[in-house]
Formats: C-alpha cells, structure tokens, sequence
C-alpha cells in the first residue's frame, strides 16, 4: 500500500442515501436540476441537497454516476452521496464509477440498489492531495471526450443540412425516380440454427452491421442472390432506431447475407455513393416519422422500391457523394477518437485507482 494511503469501508468514504419524491405536478419552475438515474429530467425551484454533490441510480437505471457542481434535488430512485467524509467530491464521483456498482443490484423485477450493500465494500483511499490530482486527471480526459462529442453532433448537423441542400434540390435538369427503378433490393436468407456451422462463410447479420466481429457460419451451397462482398451497399430495414437501421457499406469479410437486411444490387442510372446518402436521408425522415413510437422501426421492400428521390446527372452524383463522404468519413473518425479516448480513460483509471478497490 502507497504511503498515507488507508483501507477502509465505501461507506466510510461516501455514506449514501435514498433521494426524494417530488412529483412533476409539484415541480415548480427555477433552476435547481431534478436528477433522475438516467441524468437530470427537468429543474425546480428548491434544492435538497447542496452542491457539490454525487448522485447514481438507486432503482431502473444502475451503475451511472453523475457529479453535480451546484445545489440539486435527487429523486426517490436515486442515491445521493449525504457524507464526503472530508473526502473530495469528484474523486469520490470516480471511485463509485470505478467499482461499477450495477454488480450489486438485488434480484427483483426492477434493477435496485440497496446501499447496505455496497457500504460494506473494502477499498483503499488515497489522502486529500492525491485524490483531488487523481480526479484532476480522469476530468481532463472527460473534458476531452465532451469536446469531441460537440464536434460529432455538429459534424451531423453539418452533414444533415448539407445533404438536405444537395439532395432535396430539384434542378432543371434533374430528374425523379423511384428508388425501385434505380437498383434491385435483394432481401438475406432467413438463417436458423441448424444452417449454422463452425466454418464456411460467415452470415452477416444486424449485429455485425453495428460493428460485432462475431459471426455464425454457414457451409452449404450457396445461393448467388445473398453473397457479400466488401464494398457492397446493404440496407437494413428492420431493426431499433440508432443502431443499424439504415443504409452502410460493408467492410467486413465475404459472406451470406441474414434476413432483415437487403443487398443493395443492379444499380441503374445512379452512383453508389450517391445512392448511399439518398437511402440515409430517406432513413432520417424514417426515424423522424417514428421518434414517438416505441419499439423497432422497419420498412418493406414494397415501401422502400416506392420512395422517389432527385437525380441529377452522373458527374454531379459523383460530386455530391464525394462532399458527403468526406463529411462522412470526418464523423468516423471523430467516433474512432472517441471511443480511443474512452478506453483510455479506462486504462488510466484503472492504474490511478490500482488497489484501491480490495
């Protein structure tokens, strides 16, 4: 053990307790944030607790902290750390991050965190000082992380108003055509567990359109129609909005293709890479004509082939998909430096709190 640090309790660094009820009937407006497990749901004009403070799911949502800086109120289905112990709040915030708490929810319906559980828990707490430079280091990193979160969503601000401008212009020598006269949408085999083999090739399926490498395999015959090749244009037409639904380029191995996902094939008058952006906006005005339903959003074939879109002639296509692309492939890789500075903010973590959690 490091010199001046301690063993001790979680619940002798950071003493937790339930939050309060307050009904949205009864919120009144102002500025104190009402925290939820999931982060803040809307503002009141009385505080409960004074800032700075540290607040994680109790019941529903486990495992998120959030560290707050001025006064707030923390609802009932939270808890609110009552007692710092002379111990800093932020370093305190990271300590309960680092001991993923959603380990230790009850077995119930509801995921719920009882704080007699978690209380007992060893851990060894560095003095003062070192914890406030312990802290000091993790928030640069999230400091860095958020910037590069601002970038991507103005990144698709950007792209959505660009492509907007480029795709919904209809010019003099454009023409109109039904998506189902510019290429042939090919649907994937409907694949069941006893098609699936230990080798072969490997069945793409939705999961891998949003980046698994694990794949089943098939080694029958196979059919033509649901081979994929890289660089192939896919389009997944069933599935939750924000993951795969949509159109994507496939960069992962030669396959056969699962159900629930066309080929995009036979293209007719139109480039790829313009074609890829038209299926994205038709995928935008998808997910916007779906936001207030819950469950999945999905599309038939019937439907897919009747949408019409603008097209211009082949070399401005060409043109129009080489701004979106360049576009596109800012945000990839912005998404890749995120999630670089993300596992290293685990790494780091990991070796600054190194023994503390016993």
């Amino acid at each position: 053990m490091s010199k001046g640090w301690r063993r001790t309790r979680l619940g002798e660094v950071a003493t937790l307790q339930r939050g309060f009820d307050l009904p949205v009937d009864a919120r009144r407006p102002g500025s104190i944030p009402v925290l939820a497990p999931n982060g803040p749901i809307g503002n009141h004009d009385e505080a409960q607790v004074r800032g700075p403070g540290v607040v994680t799911g109790r019941r529903g949502t486990i495992g998120r902290v959030q560290f707050v800086k001025g006064d707030y109120w923390p609802l009932s289905t939270t808890l609110f750390v009552s007692d710092f112990h002379g111990n800093d709040p932020l370093f305190v915030a990271f300590l309960l991050e680092a001991l993923h708490l959603e380990r230790f929810t009850e077995a119930t319906g509801v995921p719920t965190l009882n704080p007699n559980v978690v209380h007992p828990l060893e851990v060894t707490i560095p003095p003062l000082d070192e914890q406030r430079r312990i802290a000091a280091v993790l928030s640069a990193i999230n400091a860095t992380n958020s910037r590069h979160d601002d970038v991507l969503n103005r990144l698709h601000d950007v792209k959505r108003a660009v492509a907007d401008t480029l795709l919904s212009s209809m010019r003099a020598e454009w023409t109109r055509a039904r998506l189902g006269d510019l290429a042939e949408f090919v649907n994937g085999r409907a694949f069941t567990p006893s098609d699936w083999s230990s080798s072969g090739l490997p069945i793409i399926r939705i999961q891998n359109l949003n980046g698994s490498a694990e794949y089943n395999f098939f080694e029958g015959e196979g059919d033509p129609r649901y081979l994929v090749e890289p660089g192939d244009l896919l389009f997944s037409w069933a599935d939750t909005p924000g993951t795969s639904f949509g159109p994507h380029f496939w960069h992962g191995p030669s396959g056969v293709l699962n159900q629930h996902i066309f080929n995009v094939k036979n293209l007719r008058g139109v480039e790829k890479q313009f074609l890829f952006h038209a299926l994205g906006m038709i995928t935008a005005f998808l997910k916007q004509r779906t936001h207030s339903r819950a469950g999945a959003v999905r599309i038939t074939k019937g439907q897919l082939e009747s949408f019409e879109v603008p097209i211009p002639p082949l070399d401005e296509q060409r043109q129009i998909g080489a701004v979106l692309s360049a576009i596109e492939t800012a945000i990839s890789r912005t998404r890749d430096e995120i999630e670089s500075i993300s596992t290293l903010k685990i790494a780091v973590a990991q070796r600054l709190l190194e023994g503390i959690v016993v």
